[in-house]
């Protein structure tokens, strides 16, 4: 599975970071951040993500949220 970044799955599901944030009640700033990398999402922000997103595969969860594999 190819890596995908968590700002190309907003895009990709959302359109834009500010439709993003509409979508899970979050102010333009915060969704900003997190898309960009300048904040961590939370535990409860990544559950609001991955119910968003419809992430039900472990493979495409990690590659959003961690990126690269460890080994």
């Amino acid at each position: 599975m190819p890596d995908i970044s968590l700002k190309g799955m907003i895009i990709s599901k959302c359109g834009t970071v500010a439709k993003f944030a509409d979508e899970l009640g979050w102010k333009y700033s915060k969704a900003s951040r997190i898309a960009n990398g300048r904040q961590d999402p939370t535990a409860t922000d990544i559950k609001s993500m991955v119910r968003l997103f419809g992430i039900q595969l472990p493979e495409l969860f990690c590659s959003i949220f961690f990126g690269e594999k460890s080994t």
